[in-house]
This record gives C-alpha cells, structure tokens and sequence, in this order.
C-alpha cells in the first residue's frame, strides 16, 4: 500500500549492520526478498507448497533515512561505539546495534521507560536497563565479545 500523503522516514543507527543488506526486489515482481522473523507483529507468514515461508512481499526501501549515532544515545556512549563493526560477524555488539539501540534511542521521548535496554556494561545506572546479553557475564560471552573486538569493532 502506497500513500502520496505519507512523509515516511527510516530510522537507521549508524553501527546497525542489518541495515546495509540489500533486500529490495523489483517493484511488483512480488518476490520474497526480505526475511521475516516468525512472530512479527506485522503478519509476514505464507503457505508455499505446505511450508511457512516468513518474508515481506515484493519489500522496497523507503526514500530518506534519519541515522542516529552512539553520541545520540542517552547513556554509555563509549561502550556503543563499540558496537560498529569493519568485518560482519554476529553476536553481542551487533544484537546490541541492531536491536538495542533503537529501543534506547526511542526512550529518550518516554516518561517512565524501564526497559530501554541502554546499558552495555557495569556499573548499572538508575532508570536504565541492559541490553538482552549485557554485560558479558560468563566466559564465553566475554570471549565472544573480545573477538568481536579483535575482527572489527571500533
């Protein structure tokens, strides 16, 4: 569905590397070209030959982007310029770019928010909680996140 009357932006953090993929397919050509997680809040599954096949129909990107950076964060700003990645590798910093740093970047403007995921290490601070996976607690998630750092993070 196309609307003229829309000004529609996407909001895009700058170290968030699942924004960088390519997923738009010719316009109308209908084809799955933009994977979808399963319970999606907007309904994306598709019966094809008796399986669910979960993806956005013929997905376009949008015109205009809006980035914010780690210095528009409200808190721990050291800690997301981390999460920028030279080499694409998954894991704990970018889950945290990708998914984290968006609901930290919307609680500025919510009164009251107390899962806004903004932490990324210790010590804890008063209104803010941690990113899923934050801080690195056992060893391997320590290891995962030095890697990390070793392949490309800022």
């Amino acid at each position: 569905m196309r609307s003229i009357g829309v000004n529609s932006r996407r909001v895009a953090f700058t170290n968030d590397v699942v924004t960088t993929i390519p997923c738009a397919s010719p316009r109308n050509s209908r084809l799955a070209s933009m994977p979808a997680c399963p319970l999606a809040p907007i309904p994306t599954g598709r019966d094809v030959f008796g399986d669910r096949v979960y993806f956005w129909d013929d997905y376009q990107h949008i015109a205009g982007t809006v980035e914010f950076t780690p210095a528009e964060l409200p808190v721990q700003r050291d800690s997301w310029k981390r999460t920028e990645m030279h080499v694409p590798v998954w894991g704990d910093l970018p889950h945290a770019a990708h998914t984290c740093s968006y609901a930290c970047f919307a609680s500025q403007w919510v009164a009251d928010n107390t899962h806004n995921s903004c932490l990324l290490a210790d010590p804890p601070l008063e209104g803010y909680s941690y990113c899923r996976g934050f801080p690195p607690t056992s060893n391997a998630q320590r290891r995962r996140a030095t890697n990390a750092m070793r392949l490309g993070g800022a």
